[in-house]
C-alpha cells in the first residue's frame, strides 16, 4: 500500500501478495462506509494477475477510491470453503468540487457614490476533510471581506460564506470575490465570480418570483429546490427595455442523480456490471414511474444517460420504462421494440446499442411548439462506439388516432436548445403515419398539430366560382326559356334542351346546397344531413339526365326506323333523371341506419370515404362510373353511325341528324367535364394534404371545375349553340324593332294631330 494521506488525483498501485500458488483466481472488494464494492477494470482502474501476487493500478485517485481494500482468495471444495484475505486502508486528501455564487446575484446601484453590501458562499460536499478556506477580491474592492458564519445549510453539504461591500462609483470594472479551500496535503483548490453590479441608468429586469433583479444581456441562475441542478433565466437587452425569456431547468431528481453517479463509479471501475444493473434499474423503474417527479429535460438526459452507462442485459422491463439491448455489427441488422415502438438501427459497426422508451413522459417535457402537441411515447437510441452516420426508423404507436389533414412531425431532442427539433428526421407520410426516419442518435418523439392544415384563398375561390355559377345557370334558364319555341323544332332538339333545363337546374339546386353548406361548423346536424341527400340526389340527377340523352342517341341512331313520341321520352327521362338517384339515395340513407353509422362527415357535409369499397361515397361514384362508361360507348356508336350514314338519305332527315349531332355534341363536351370533376372530387377524398403538394393541386383543380361548372355549361351547350344564339339574336332584334315601331308611331300620331 502507498504511504498515506495521498494525494488527490494522484496514480498509485495496491499490490497483494502470497507465498504459494493458491490455484484460485483473487478479487479485490472496496469498503466504503457499509458498501462493499467489487473492483473491476475500468477507466481509472486495472487489475493485474502476476505469479503470487495481484495488483490493482489507480490511475486517478480521488473520493472514490477512499476506503479499506481487501483482497480475497477464496478456496472452495464441497465440504468446506477457506478464505485468504488482507487488509489494507487508502487515505486520500480529498479536494471540493466548488459551487460559488453572491447574494444578491446582481447588486443594484441606486446612485453613485454608494456602496452595495454583497455575500459570497462557498458551497461543498460534506465530507471527513479539513479544509483551511480563505478569501481574497480584486484589487477595485476596498471594503475587507470577512468570514461568516451561515446557517440552513442543506443537506449533505457545507456552506462558507464570506461579506464585503463594493462602490457604485466604477461602471467599467467588474469586482472579483475568490475563495480557496487547501487540505491536509497542502493542495488547492479554488473558485471565483464576477459581480456584475446593475448600475444606475442600466436596463435590468424586475424581481419575479424566484428570480431576483438581473442586469440586461445576462442569465440569471438558481438552485433547484429539492433536486440537484441549476435553474436559468436569460434577461434580455430589448430596445427599449429589459425582459425576462424563457427558464431553462437543469432540474435533476435527486435519487436518479445518486443512481447516474454509481452508475458512473461502475463505469470507472468500482462495482460489478452485473451486479449493479439490477440494482440500478429497480430505482430507475421507481422514480420513472412517478413521471411527475422527473418532468424535465435534465431528467430524461440523466436517465438515458444512465442507460448507456449501466448494463442492462438480463433484467425485466418495468412499468413507465422498457429497455431492449442488442450487440450489432457492421451489416447485421439492428431491430428492437419497446411498448410496441419498433426501432431499427443502420450504422458503422454501433457494438452495443440501447434503446430505451418512457412512458408518460411526452406529458411532462417542456413543448415550446404551441400548435403542435405530443402524439408518442419517448424513445431513446445510444450505441457504444461513436457514429459518424446513422439512420435511425422508428415505427411509433400514436397515442391518439390523426385526423384527416392534421400534419405530423417527427422530433428530436436539441440539448442546445432544450427543445423538440424536426431537424434530421423526416416523417414518411400520411400511408405511414407512425413511422419515423433520423440521421442521428437521441431521444425522439411524434408531435402532431392541433389543427388541421387549410388549403390557402380555397373559400374564396369556392364563393366567387359558385357565384359565377349560379349567376350563368340562371341566365341559362332564362335563355332557355326564351327560345324554347324558336329551337325546339324536332324530337332530338326537344330532348336535346329538355335535358339541358333539367341538368342546368339540378346543378343550380347542388350549387346553392354546396354554397350553404361550405362552413359545415356552423350547421346543424339536421341542416348538415339535409344537404348532403340534396347534394347527392342532385348531383345524381345531373348525371342521370345525361344517360337520359345518351340512352336516347343511341336507339335512335340504332333504331333508324322506331321513333319515340315525346310523351313517352319525357316518362322516360323523368323515371331515369329523378326516380332512379331518389332511389339510391333513400337505399344509402336507409342502409346506414338514418344516417346514424358513418353515412357523412359532419366536417365536410358530405358522403364519405373509409376505404376501397367501405364508405357511402361509393353510392355517388359507382353510378356515376357506370353513367360515363355508357356516356363514352353511346357516344362512339352514334358518331359511328352518323359517319356511316348513306348519302342519299332523305331531305326529311337531315334536320334529325343536325339535331342528332347537335345532342352529341353537348353529351361530348359534358360528360368529360363532369366526369373529370369528379374524377378529382374521388381523389380529394383518398389524398391527405400532409402527403404534399399533389394534394393541393387536386384540391384546387375540383374547386375550379365544381365551382365554374355553370358557366362552362351557359358558354357551350347554350351560347355555344349556333341555333341558340340565332334564336336568342332575331328575339333580341325583334323586341328591339318593336320598340322602334311605337316610337314611330307615336310621333306621327302627334304631328297629326298639330296640324
Amino acid at each position: 500500500m502507498p504511504s498515506n494521506p495521498v494525494h488527490y488525483e494522484d496514480a498509485k498501485n495496491l499490490r497483494c501478495t502470497t507465498q504459494e500458488k493458491l490455484g484460485t483466481e483473487p478479487t479485490w472488494q472496496l469498503k466504503r462506509g457499509d458498501d462493499v464494492f467489487d473492483i473491476t477494470n475500468g477507466t481509472e482502474s486495472e487489475v493485474t494477475l502476476k505469479d503470487l501476487a495481484t495488483e490493482i493500478e489507480l490511475k486517478n485517485i480521488s473520493e472514490v477510491w477512499a476506503g479499506e481494500y481487501t483482497c480475497v482468495y477464496k478456496l472452495q471444495s464441497e465440504s468446506l470453503t477457506i478464505t485468504h484475505k488482507a487488509n489494507a486502508v487508502l487515505d486520500v486528501c480529498l479536494l471540493p468540487n466548488i459551487d460559488i455564487s453572491v447574494i444578491p446575484g446582481y447588486p443594484h446601484c441606486k446612485k453613485k457614490g454608494d456602496l452595495v453590501s454583497v455575500t459570497v458562499k462557498c458551497e461543498i460536499k460534506s465530507s471527513n476533510e479539513s479544509y483551511n478556506v480563505t478569501w481574497t477580491k480584486s484589487t477595485d474592492i476596498k471594503t475587507e471581506l470577512r468570514a461568516i458564519s451561515v446557517s440552513g445549510t442543506s443537506e449533505g453539504s457545507n456552506v462558507y460564506a464570506a461579506k464585503t461591500a463594493i462602490s457604485c462609483n466604477s461602471p467599467t470594472d467588474i469586482p472579483q470575490l475568490t475563495c480557496k479551500f487547501e487540505n491536509r496535503c497542502g493542495q488547492k483548490r479554488n473558485a471565483s465570480i464576477d459581480v456584475n453590479i446593475i448600475h444606475a441608468g442600466d436596463k435590468f429586469c424586475p424581481a419575479d418570483g424566484d428570480w431576483g433583479p438581473t442586469k440586461a444581456g445576462f442569465t440569471a441562475v438558481i438552485k433547484c429546490k429539492g433536486e440537484v441542478g441549476r435553474r436559468k433565466r436569460k434577461c434580455n437587452n430589448g430596445t427599449s427595455e429589459a425582459t425576462w425569456g424563457q427558464e431553462v431547468s437543469g432540474c435533476v431528481n435527486r435519487i436518479l442523480n445518486n443512481v447516474l453517479q454509481r452508475a458512473k463509479e461502475v463505469d470507472i471501475g468500482v462495482g460489478s456490471l452485473d451486479g449493479n444493473s439490477a440494482q440500478v434499474f429497480s430505482i430507475l423503474e421507481d422514480v420513472t414511474n412517478k413521471s411527475h417527479t422527473i418532468n424535465t429535460v435534465a431528467n430524461l438526459d440523466a436517465s438515458v444517460e444512465l442507460l448507456h452507462k449501466a448494463n442492462l442485459t438480463g433484467v425485466g422491463n418495468k412499468k413507465n420504462i422498457e429497455v431492449a439491448e442488442q450487440r450489432c455489427t457492421q451489416g447485421s441488422e439492428c431491430n428492437s421494440t419497446v411498448f410496441g415502438v419498433s426501432i431499427s438501427l443502420d450504422g458503422s459497426d454501433p457494438g452495443s446499442v440501447k434503446m430505451a422508451g418512457f412512458q408518460e413522459l411526452n406529458d411532462y417535457l417542456p413543448n415550446k411548439d404551441d400548435k403542435f402537441k405530443p402524439n408518442s411515447i419517448v424513445v431513446s437510441a445510444t450505441t457504444e462506439k461513436k457514429q459518424d452516420s446513422v439512420q435511425v426508423y422508428i415505427n411509433f404507436k400514436l397515442l391518439k388516432s390523426r385526423p384527416r389533414d392534421v400534419q405530423i412531425k417527427c422530433v428530436s431532442w436539441d440539448n442546445y436548445t432544450r427543445s423538440w427539433s424536426d431537424y434530421g428526421c423526416e416523417w414518411a407520410g400520411p400511408r405511414s403515419e407512425g413511422q419515423c426516419t433520423c440521421r442521428h442518435l437521441s431521444s425522439f418523439a411524434i408531435l402532431m398539430s392541433k389543427y388541421p392544415l387549410e388549403v390557402p384563398w380555397i373559400t374564396e375561390i369556392t364563393y366567387a366560382g359558385l357565384s359565377v355559377s349560379i349567376i350563368s345557370l340562371i341566365v341559362g334558364l332564362v335563355i332557355e326559356i326564351t327560345v324554347w319555341s324558336d329551337v325546339v323544332k324536332t324530337n332530338s332538339l326537344y330532348l336535346r334542351h329538355t335535358a339541358h333545363i333539367n341538368i342546368s337546374l339540378c346543378l343550380l339546386v347542388a350549387d346553392c346546397c354546396f354554397l350553404a353548406s361550405s362552413k359545415p361548423s356552423h350547421l346543424s346536424q339536421i341542416w348538415c344531413k339535409t344537404f348532403v341527400m340534396l347534394k347527392h340526389f342532385c348531383y345524381l340527377s345531373m348525371f342521370f339526365w345525361m344517360l337520359c340523352l345518351s340512352c336516347t342517341l343511341l336507339h335512335q341512331a340504332v333504331f333508324l326506323f322506331h321513333s319515340v313520341s315525346k310523351k313517352t321520352y319525357l316518362r322516360f327521362s323523368i323515371v331515369l333523371g329523378y326516380v332512379c338517384p331518389l332511389l339510391i339515395v333513400a337505399i344509402t340513407f336507409l342502409a346506414s341506419r338514418g344516417g346514424a353509422e358513418d353515412w357523412y362527415s359532419s366536417k365536410t357535409c358530405w358522403l364519405v370515404y373509409t376505404g376501397l369499397m367501405k364508405g357511402s361515397i361509393h353510392a355517388f361514384v359507382m353510378p356515376v362510373g357506370i353513367i360515363v362508361f355508357v356516356n363514352i360507348f353511346s357516344m362512339l356508336v352514334v358518331i359511328m353511325k352518323l359517319l356511316d350514314h348513306p348519302k342519299n338519305t332523305e331531305t326529311s332527315h337531315d334536320k334529325e341528324k343536325k339535331a342528332a349531332i347537335t345532342v352529341v355534341r353537348s353529351v361530348v363536351l359534358l360528360t368529360p367535364v363532369f366526369g373529370v370533376t369528379w374524377i378529382f372530387g374521388f381523389a380529394l377524398m383518398l389524398l391527405d394534404l400532409s402527403g404534399g403538394v399533389t394534394a393541393y393541386v387536386v384540391n384546387y383543380a375540383f374547386t375550379l371545375l365544381n365551382a365554374f361548372q355553370g358557366l362552362f355549361i351557359l358558354l357551350t351547350t347554350c351560347l355555344g349553340d349556333k341555333l341558340v344564339r340565332e334564336a336568342l339574336l332575331r328575339r333580341l332584334s325583334h323586341k328591339h324593332q318593336a320598340s322602334t315601331s311605337t316610337i314611330d308611331s307615336t310621333v306621327k300620331l302627334d304631328s297629326t294631330s298639330k296640324k
